[in-house]
């Protein structure tokens, strides 16, 4: 084998030895080492705050057992019920919101309803001002219901004069009694 080859051959074994160690020891150990000088301060904190407690991984435990449902007494069993209360809240809320808005409609409607009814009450009390006046002073026409009384009377008083005069069977009283002031003058 020529010298040359030899050299091409061993050269390239050597930079693949090379891109390998790099690529499997030498580039991990750069991240390892970045990342061990990222958490140095975060470790530093924990040793000094955990330095007292005798078993700090128990601390640890604990307060993960709080984020797992225990059927109540947990921090997480607290989050839900909070989260089932608030969910409650928002339904009772929009009901309230609605309930607002419709007793915000019947005072809209009432007010409105009291303001027809003022100007009714206005427009009585003048009329009863203007009737007043004319009782005082003796000028008062008859109305139409008083008119209709009248004569709904009279009627009846001619029906009874009728009645007692026909002499005979109580049936044909009463059809004499019955028949109007227009019968007769047919």
């Amino acid at each position: 084998m020529p010298t040359w080859l030899a050299i091409v051959i061993g050269t390239a074994a050597g930079l693949t030895a090379i891109a390998t160690i790099w690529k499997t020891l030498i580039k991990p150990m750069a991240e390892l080492i970045v990342l061990q000088q990222r958490a140095m301060p975060l470790l530093r904190d924990l040793t000094q705050v955990f330095a007292t407690v005798p078993k700090p991984f128990d601390v640890l435990s604990d307060i993960i057992s709080e984020f797992r449902t225990n059927g109540g007494s947990s921090l997480r069993d607290v989050v839900n019920r909070l989260d089932a209360a608030a969910a409650v809240n928002a339904s009772a809320a929009e009901v309230l919101k609605i309930q607002v808005e419709a007793s915000r409609q019947l005072a809209v409607q009432d007010r409105e309803a009291m303001a027809r009814l003022t100007i009714m009450l206005d427009r009585l009390t003048i009329n009863l001002d203007r009737l007043t006046v004319k009782v005082a002073a003796g000028d008062v026409q008859r109305t139409r219901m008083e008119d209709a009384t009248d004569r709904v009377a009279e009627d009846l008083e001619e029906a009874h004069k009728r009645a007692d005069a026909v002499e005979g069977h109580a049936g044909e009283a009463a059809d004499a009694a019955s028949r109007s002031g227009l019968d007769r003058a047919a």
